[in-house]
This record gives C-alpha cells, sequence and structure tokens, in this order.
C-alpha cells in the first residue's frame, strides 16, 4: 500500500519538531524519524493499528508512539496519515476530513 501525508499531518511533524527542536535539535530529528518509521509499517500491515475510539470507524485508525497518536486513513490501496497529535489533545474533526 501507498502512504501518503496530509498537509495537516505534515504541519503537525513541523510543529512538534520546532517545539523538541527548543530544547535538543538532535533529539527532534530523531523523533521524527522514529514517528516516520512508525508509519511505515502501515504499508506492510495496514490494519495494524487500533481503530480511533472517538470515532469508531473500521478505516480511521491510529499507532501509538510515545505520546502522540499517528491518524490515518484507510481506502482502496492508499493509507493518508491523517494527524499527528499528542495523546492529551482532542482530536479535530477537520483534521480527518483534510485528506
Amino acid at each position: 500500500m501507498k502512504i501518503v501525508w496530509s498537509n495537516t499531518a505534515i504541519n503537525d511533524m513541523q510543529r512538534i519538531k520546532e517545539y523538541i527542536s527548543q530544547d535538543s535539535p538532535y533529539y527532534a530529528l530523531a523523533f521524527i524519524k522514529k514517528l516516520f518509521e512508525t508509519t511505515k509499517r502501515t504499508a506492510a500491515f495496514p490494519q495494524i493499528g487500533r481503530i480511533v475510539p472517538e470515532f469508531n470507524c473500521a478505516d480511521i485508525r491510529e499507532l501509538i508512539y510515545r505520546n502522540y497518536r499517528i491518524i490515518y486513513h484507510l481506502q482502496n490501496d492508499i493509507i493518508t496519515v491523517l494527524t499527528v497529535i499528542h495523546g492529551a489533545r482532542l482530536i479535530k474533526d477537520d483534521a480527518l476530513n483534510n485528506e
């Protein structure tokens, strides 16, 4: 399966990197790399993530890396990463519609 990143998810990753870079640019890059590596597993195993409880839809799933939720949508042969958010934050509906 092909993995596509939404603009929202790309912006999320940039904000995460900028935030962590305030303390450690090295750790920020390492953390972002791990988020990408975690997401790559979905290409081989698209249903590896759990169904997002807030939406209870089999096509919207999430992977957890540390305190972050990587939320993605399955459709045909494409996995779209919708958003990457801290687990303490609420999911905004518009983030999931911005494929």
